[in-house]
């Protein structure tokens, strides 16, 4: 039995069928190596913003705790 796409190169022609198998035997290094160097700088990233973050989360909190014992049980 042949493998899907096999008799591509023999014949001149690629029927595109939008399945996976239309895909074997094409070298997808050079995307991989992309993807991996886009989803580690977007890894270092996160890492760098989380400290900032947590620090937008306190103000928030401290915001909100002074708020509502300040204003918020006053009349107006």
């Amino acid at each position: 039995m042949q493998t899907p796409n096999a008799m591509n190169s023999l014949c001149g022609y690629k029927i595109v069928t939008g399945q996976p198998s239309d895909r074997l035997g094409e070298d997808f290094s050079d995307q991989y190596k992309d993807f991996t160097e886009r989803l580690s700088r977007i890894s270092w990233q996160s890492h760098a913003l989380l400290p900032f973050v947590s620090l937008l989360c306190c103000l928030i909190l401290g915001f909100a705790v002074w708020f509502f014992s300040n204003c918020a049980l006053r009349k107006w």
